[in-house]
């Protein structure tokens, strides 16, 4: 009897707390629901640009490799040589096609791996219908044939963990400066909520900087992560990530009561950002699951990142994605100020 009593209580225990049923019914179906539609999006939309020959004889046969492509996941495109490289360079093609005497030249824009892999088979499969086969040279514009998957993906999980482990600090600290009254203190204080939640940035922000540069560091120059860019420009976003996971975990831990409360917002606020992060391929997702991406920091700071060490881009070159991603930071500042004015007020 005793054995019953006590499992009664503790699913009165769990029934009085709304959270944690929604973290066990709820969340496991919304975070599967999201996984199938990832991986059922099949293959990848790949852009293959074809650059016309003078030799009418080369011109027949690259005329036969298009021809062949009949996939529909395969877009193509007649192009020149300037506009090839115009669009491989925007994105706007995964590789284009030439042919150099009797070679036929695949140029990959290199930075999507699932798109590499989907030109080349296509390509391969196209070219098996020709007699006699072709010599195929592949080119990379961004990155090299020597690259692994973890050169590739290194930049998502850099801003991954910067993002992940950040959040958890600033929530549990925040969480131990509410129970230990610490936080009712400085609210009763003289001190105006904009200086209170400034302080606190700066304070848990410290070590978000010093945990940026430290993974930073061992990622580029111990685990040998390929990166072209700056150093200082991938700690600048790195940093900028962190700072958005610091104020986001600051603002939700306003409504966790415990430690384990703010735990509980992982499967919630951090797993479904890896979605969105580049890591799977979503060409062929509803709208509605690109705009849900727009909602996450994280998505434009994996981007950034990308940019960044597998491209060599600057920091000027994405200024939008930047600006979006500090506007996250001040967009979490203000609702934990809204926050701290309503726990002062009561």
């Amino acid at each position: 009897m005793k054995i019953i009593n006590l499992a009664i209580r503790i699913i009165q225990q769990f029934k009085r707390d709304p959270r944690t049923l929604v973290l066990i019914f709820i969340v496991p179906i919304v975070v599967l629901w999201l996984f199938s539609i990832i991986l059922s999006n099949g293959n990848k939309n790949v852009s293959i640009g074809f650059i016309n020959h003078d030799d009418p004889i080369v011109q027949l046969k690259i005329d036969r490799i298009k021809d062949n492509l009949t996939f529909e996941t395969v877009s193509i495109y007649n192009v020149t040589q300037e506009e090839a490289e115009i669009m491989l360079g925007e994105n706007e093609l995964d590789a284009y096609v030439k042919m150099d005497n009797d070679q036929l030249i695949i140029k990959l824009e290199g930075s999507d791996t699932s798109g590499n892999k989907e030109v080349i088979t296509k390509v391969q499969e196209a070219l098996k219908q020709l007699n006699p086969l072709m010599d195929i040279e592949i080119q990379y514009l961004y990155g090299t044939d020597s690259l692994d998957l973890f050169d590739t993906i290194g930049p998502i999980f850099l801003g991954f963990f910067a993002f992940f482990f950040i959040f958890i600090l600033s929530g549990i600290s925040f969480v131990r400066e509410r129970l230990t009254m610490t936080l009712e203190r400085v609210l009763i204080s003289p001190i105006k909520r904009i200086e209170i939640v400034l302080g606190y940035v700066l304070g848990f922000g410290f070590f978000a900087l010093i945990q940026s540069i430290l993974i930073t560091f061992f990622t580029v120059h111990f685990l040998d992560m390929y990166n072209v860019g700056r150093f200082v420009d991938v700690l600048i976003i790195t940093c900028l990530i962190a700072l958005s996971a610091l104020t986001l975990g600051t603002f939700l831990s306003a409504f966790a009561h415990n430690e384990f409360q703010v735990m509980q917002f992982i499967p919630v606020v951090i797993v479904p950002q890896m979605f969105f992060t580049g890591l799977f391929p979503v060409d062929n997702l509803p709208l509605w699951f690109t705009i849900l991406g727009k909602l996450f920091p994280l998505t434009y700071g994996a981007d950034i990142l990308r940019n960044i060490m597998f491209k060599g881009q600057s920091l000027y070159s994405n200024l939008f994605n930047i600006s979006i991603l500090f506007l996250f930071s001040i967009i979490f500042i203000f609702l934990n100020m809204i926050v701290l004015k309503k726990q002062g007020s009561r």
